[in-house]
């Protein structure tokens, strides 16, 4: 599979910071299913090392919108993806807020529509469950859950699984699941 120009280096400096990129297998898993993604929304983006990565496999100048409390430790991490990938052409916006806020989603609404949105927020039922309801049930194409294999149902914070499975039932979906000891994995419905 080919690669956007750049996507080399940019995967060098992240190598550089480690906990910035997840599972990579997931990551490429996610990042070839948004090969040439117009637009891009990450509910839950810690140090942005998501959003690099599959910036790197979307069509230049495309939207890539980050949704994050921006927490001190993260943030500058953050701040600097989003500059690198602005200085790359793309449409970046990171808004600082909490997803389940009014406010928060009248600034996504206004940015979108959005091909892909992915997931990886408040892990609670009820917040993933309303995250689906306020934004991945808006992608055109597809929403993305990380850590649907969390093998431990009724937990507060494994809920990401819980919602993926039930949309499930109704949606043609994929699951991506390297290691099923990680318990994590990615779970994609398909509109």
């Amino acid at each position: 599979m080919p690669v956007a120009d750049g996507f080399w280096e940019r995967w060098k400096r992240i190598e550089a910071f480690p906990e910035r990129v997840q599972n990579p297998l997931e990551l490429i898993a996610l990042c070839e299913a948004t090969w040439g993604a117009n637009s891009f929304l990450e509910i839950g983006s810690k140090r942005g090392g998501t959003l690099w990565c599959v910036a790197a496999h979307m069509a230049k100048g495309a939207r890539i919108v980050s949704v994050d409390l921006h927490h001190p430790p993260f943030y500058p991490d953050l701040s600097a993806i989003a500059d690198d990938l602005r200085n790359e052409s793309f449409d970046v916006h990171t808004v600082r807020g909490y997803s389940q806020s009014v406010t928060t989603q009248a600034a996504v609404d206004a940015l979108g529509p959005f091909e892909w949105v992915f997931i990886d927020g408040n892990h609670t039922r009820e917040c993933a469950g309303n995250d689906w309801a306020r934004y991945g049930s808006k992608a055109t194409k597809a929403c993305a859950f990380h850590d649907i294999a969390w093998d431990q149902t009724g937990r507060p914070f494994h809920g990401c699984g819980e919602v993926f499975n039930e949309l499930a039932k109704s949606y043609a979906h994929d699951v991506v699941v390297v290691d099923p000891a990680e318990q994590m994995g990615i779970g994609i419905i398909w509109k």
